[in-house]
């Protein structure tokens, strides 16, 4: 396999989105499937099936029951790891090893135990987890579909089993929306209008993708069998695509440009969880909290847009190859990139946008080569940026820093590394004394060890973009 199917395929079944085209990957965000490409309970739903299936014999005797459970909890720990063990992979991972052993003691697994149980146990094993994008999705999806499904699932029977499993997938699909919805938009700030069709005609095939995967990988080993069975594969990925790019060209399939602040996330969530409340009991208080939420919800706009006009920094964007530089003042943002020109260039569009539209009013781009750029607020000479009260300068693969005439002094508060610099950092300090280190995507992993251990030798604060932790020696 190759091309996009095969980028899908590593995305579905690994994990791995490193080599997805990002206009693929877009338009996939914009059909509300892009929980897709990322391994979840589906996937590990999956290999439980087939291995709980497969070692369906040792249900026989007390012993070989016991066996079975530490293998299939074996093999699902290892696709967890071979898959990078991402927060939604070890919370599936999790539950259904509560279900394994349930199994073997004959009991039933309730959900919310289980649901909450693996919570605790990942949270007690690293608590940053907490704030991961994928962890909160992963657990809000589940909480959502434990939730609303069941009550949203009792409003219509069909009398046909296909007509009931479309209508119990439409109501998964709605009951994750729900759970999902509120901190979703505060990352991507947008909204899949056609997420339901999306789910219908897409979930169920990306099932069949996964089975097939699943039994790809064991038998590649044996000649003729894995070229047929990659065709058959390709096809069903080429499909799927096909889907999801006719949803994404629909008329307003997206709703775009959604801004709101952390704190109408948790009114919104409160909103919701009245709306829970009121499916369950019915109470004319719950109700006007409700209605009291959704007022102060709508009414915070304005909070967002007093505090952008008060806000001062400085980012660096971790885009792959690429050096892309922010300077936000007052919600105006310049920025310098060495491969974005305008704000239609796909790596713009993925992965800068959104976060522009959250932290600041507009952008300029500007070519990261510029030798003199101004502002009131920002001055470009060469290397040279100075912004606010600091100097950062930007050190070049090509460039070196040379010395400067006797009586000058130099000195730069942050030193900016792209394009993997060959002047030694001992040299560089000589010449142009620095107090913070950055380095970019840019910088291959040995150029980016070599900074950071010379500025961990020294004491100096050195970030990587790839890297959310800050080190120093200090």
């Amino acid at each position: 396999m190759s091309g996009d199917e095969f980028d899908i395929l590593k995305a579905i079944l690994l994990g791995d989105d490193d080599t997805l085209d990002p206009e693929l990957k877009a338009s996939y965000s914009s059909a509300g499937v892009s929980h897709i490409l990322c391994v979840s309970g589906m996937h590990v739903g999956v290999i439980f099936m087939i291995i709980n299936f497969l070692l369906k014999p040792m249900d026989c005797f007390p012993t070989s029951k016991a066996v079975k459970m530490v293998l299939v909890m074996l093999v699902i720990w290892l696709y967890a790891h071979i898959t990078g063990l991402a927060p939604s992979v070890t919370r599936s991972a999790t539950m259904f090893s509560f279900v394994a052993v349930g199994q073997l003691l004959h009991r039933n697994t309730n959900v919310f135990h289980s649901l909450f149980a693996s919570a605790f146990i990942l949270l007690i094993i690293n608590p940053l987890l907490l704030f991961e994008v994928g962890f909160q999705l992963s657990y809000l999806a589940v909480s959502g579909i434990v939730l609303f499904q069941p009550k949203l699932a009792a409003i219509y029977h069909c009398r046909t089993k296909v007509g009931n499993y479309f209508w119990e997938l439409l109501t998964v699909s709605v009951a994750a929306q729900l759970g999902t919805s509120p901190i979703s938009i505060y990352y991507f700030t947008q909204f899949p209008n056609y997420f339901m069709l999306s789910n219908l005609s897409v979930i169920a095939l990306s099932f069949v993708v996964i089975i097939t995967g699943v039994v790809l990988l064991p038998i590649s080993l044996i000649p003729v069998i894995p070229k047929y069975l990659s065709w058959l594969l390709t096809m069903e990925i080429r499909v799927m695509n096909r889907i999801i790019v006719f949803i994404e060209q629909l008329p307003h399939s997206v709703t775009e440009n959604i801004d709101y602040h952390f704190l109408q996330v948790l009114l919104l969530y409160g909103v919701i969880g009245c709306f829970c409340s009121l499916l369950y009991h019915k109470n004319r208080k719950v109700f006007w909290t409700a209605c009291v939420l959704g007022v102060l919800f709508c009414g915070s706009f304005p909070i967002k847009k007093l505090a952008l006009t008060k806000e001062t920094e400085f980012l660096a964007y971790h885009i792959r190859k690429s050096s892309a530089l922010g300077f936000c003042y007052h919600g105006q943002l310049i920025l310098f990139s060495d491969s974005i020109r305008t704000e239609k260039d796909k790596l713009y569009q993925y992965n800068i946008r959104n976060h522009v539209r959250k932290r600041c009013q507009n952008a300029t781009i500007v070519p990261i080569d510029t030798g003199e750029y101004d502002t009131p607020f920002l001055c470009k000479r060469g290397n040279f940026i100075r912004f606010g009260d600091k100097t950062y300068y930007l050190l070049n693969r090509s460039e070196r820093v040379l010395s400067p005439p006797k009586g000058m002094t130099l000195h730069a508060d942050c030193l900016i590394i792209r394009q993997n610099p060959r002047q030694p950092p001992d040299e560089v300090m000589v010449v142009l004394p620095f107090y913070e280190v950055v380095a970019d995507a840019t910088n291959t992993p040995f150029y980016v060890e070599r900074w950071r251990a010379f500025c961990v030798e020294n004491g100096i604060p050195f970030m990587f973009t790839g890297n959310r932790n800050l080190e120093s020696g200090t």
